[in-house]
């Protein structure tokens, strides 16, 4: 049986042939003879020593793997066995992003093994080549669906606490939650559908054996728009947040600690940065020179999974969150004390007060039922001479995310 010729050479095999043929519809070049060879690759340097990236890049997509894994596991763990945690709509959007998200470097791993990623042009044959571009089709698929996905569960997370807010927060969460819906819409549509026949997008040897040329939108273009709503939502993803929590009354330590947990958000708006710079320095030598692309993509879609599970899993740092038990006991004991003169009154109510806003801190990460007070409501006066506990009753009590 006769072995595929390497890119740059004429073809070998009537699969090559095939291939090459589809190779040069996609550049938009349909007088080429196939015959002579795919053309738009660089030659090899003279003297050139044989070397590649494939060891490199299998361990990168093994640590990524593990670190997806292991944080989603934690936090299900956490949601599943710590009282005081439920589980909740964003943590059964987020498994099949999960799901998706890890399968993403383990097609990775096939390009390596069996499509020649990590090696230079030179050294790849059509037949690795063709089976490269079919699983770099299906990566690409993957990515934007999953890091939609991600953001819907983020912004359903938020949803939760949005809720207990002013409604304009509200509203807006909403909104983005509907925009988020329809990029990630958009994206597996665009992505599947983007040329004509469909199936000539990934595969180059049915593209190379039409009686005409596929219609394609450029894959440049569409890979740039996707991108870019991408960055542009991790932005807006990011400020959230912080828009949600200025609206609940907390002291400033709390809020400041708050925000740092959410703002480890921007590591994932950096990542997705870096990622739209590498996309447009691709070289020619693609099956080589596209790891700078692979590299920032596996971290902005592993800083995904890892934000997404960071403020349930943050519930384990002691010290930050250690308090709580203490605080919330402190508060139930004080709210059932004898309150019959007034100079007590005031002191339980101000201890109750304080105990509630530091309790807050963590029930907003771990879901034990606590009062939030916000501040829409803090110009409401409490009439003189009622109870703390009657007062408590009838605030609005809150299950928080």
């Amino acid at each position: 049986m006769s072995r595929s010729a390497y890119l740059g050479q004429p073809p070998a095999t009537q699969d090559d042939f095939w291939i090459i043929k589809g190779m040069y519809r996609a550049a938009y070049s349909f007088n080429k003879d196939p015959s002579k060879g795919y053309l738009f690759v660089p030659k090899k340097p003279d003297h050139y020593e044989y070397n590649d990236k494939q060891a490199g890049i299998i361990l990168g997509m093994a640590v990524a793997i593990a670190i997806m894994f292991l944080t989603t596991a934690l936090r299900l763990a956490l949601r599943q066995f710590k009282t005081g945690v439920r589980f909740g709509a964003d943590d059964w959007i987020l498994m099949p992003a999960v799901i998706m998200a890890i399968l993403y470097p383990i097609l990775q791993i096939a390009m390596v093994t069996r499509g020649g990623g990590g090696k230079h042009t030179w050294d790849v044959t059509y037949a690795e080549y063709y089976i490269f571009n079919k699983l770099a089709i299906v990566c690409k698929i993957i990515f934007f669906t999953t890091v939609g996905i991600i953001k819907i569960s983020i912004c359903l997370f938020l949803r939760r606490i949005s809720e207990a807010s002013s409604k304009y927060p509200r509203i807006a969460n909403d909104v983005f939650l509907f925009l988020l819906i329809s990029y990630t819409l958009l994206a597996l549509f665009w992505s599947c559908f983007q040329c004509s026949p469909a199936p000539a997008m990934w595969d180059k040897i049915y593209s190379g054996q039409l009686a005409q040329p596929a219609k394609c939108w450029s894959t440049l273009v569409v890979a740039n728009a996707l991108s870019v709503i991408h960055v542009v939502m991790d932005f807006v993803l990011l400020l959230t947040p912080i828009v949600v929590l200025w609206k609940v009354r907390l002291n400033k330590k709390t809020k400041i600690r708050l925000f740092i947990v959410f703002s480890m958000g921007s590591l994932s708006c950096v990542a997705s940065v870096l990622r739209e710079l590498a996309q447009k320095s691709i070289s020619k030598d693609i099956t080589y020179g596209y790891t700078s692309l692979l590299a920032w993509t596996v971290v902005d879609l592993t800083l995904a999974v890892v934000v997404a599970s960071l403020p349930v899993i943050s519930a384990l740092i002691p010290k930050a969150w250690g308090e709580i038990t203490h605080s919330s006991r402190v508060r139930r004991t004080t709210l059932g004390q004898d309150t019959t003169r007034g100079t007590q009154r005031q002191s339980v109510t101000g201890r109750a007060r304080r105990s509630s806003i530091d309790s807050e801190e963590d029930g907003i990460l771990r879901e034990d039922r606590i009062e939030l007070s916000f501040a829409r409501n803090s110009k409401q006066v409490e009439p003189r001479g009622h109870s703390q506990a009657s007062s408590f009753e009838n605030r609005q009590t809150v299950q928080a995310v």
